[in-house]
């Protein structure tokens, strides 16, 4: 993990505080929907087309564990680093997002493909926990999410098969960080700021398939 502070010793936009320290992520993910497919075609033709529409949910937790900080300062470079080890902070989101989703499916001999969207609200809640400061920051915001994928598969046989698969999911949403410390020169301090959440990811996959 990278964090870089900005115009900490003085109003100018500079670099004054950058650190780097290993991170560790425990992810949960859920997606589930309905289709109702239209335009089926029978399958023992060499050509096939269906569409489907259906309402969807994606549910994920995401857990990091920051640790082992090295931390110096570009503004100042006089100074020394400063190294802790063990963990110093936490952060974990929640994304709940509703959509709708939209796809198709085609099959042409020994070839098939798949393509599917959706777009709907994302509800985000997290929380950062900065243990080195004792202050503790949780939001929750509001925004939007698209999330797609694109498959394509070939039979090389009757029941053998190759499969390539290729997915992405954005989300941005925004709204008010509280900010609480909770132990040393932070006790009894609060705040509220601005939070904006970005995420966006990439996967995808080459397979063989054998079907029984």
């Amino acid at each position: 993990m990278k964090d870089s502070d900005w115009g900490v010793f003085s109003d100018a936009e500079t670099l004054d505080i950058y650190s780097e320290s290993d991170a560790t992520l425990t992810a949960v993910a859920a997606d589930m929907g309905a289709r109702y497919w239209f335009c089926p075609t029978s399958p023992t033709n060499q050509f096939s087309l269906s569409i489907g529409v259906g309402p969807s949910l994606l549910y994920q937790h995401l857990d990091w564990t920051i640790s082992n900080t090295d931390q110096w300062y570009p503004s100042q470079p006089q100074l020394e680093h400063d190294t802790q080890s063990g963990v110093v902070a936490t952060y974990n989101s929640d994304i709940v997002m509703p959509y709708l989703n939209a796809c198709a499916v085609v099959h042409f001999k020994r070839l098939g493909g798949r393509i599917e969207i959706g777009i709907g609200p994302a509800l985000v809640r997290d929380e950062d926990d900065h243990r080195l400061r004792q202050k503790r920051s949780t939001a929750d915001m509001v925004g939007a999410g698209v999330k797609g994928a694109a498959e394509l598969r070939y039979d090389l046989t009757k029941h053998l098969f190759l499969l390539a698969r290729a997915a992405a999911l954005t989300i941005d949403a925004t709204g008010t960080s509280i900010d609480k410390g909770y132990g040393g020169d932070l006790t009894g301090y609060y705040a509220e700021i601005d939070e904006e959440f970005k995420l966006t990811s990439l996967n995808g996959g080459l397979s063989v398939g054998y079907n029984f």
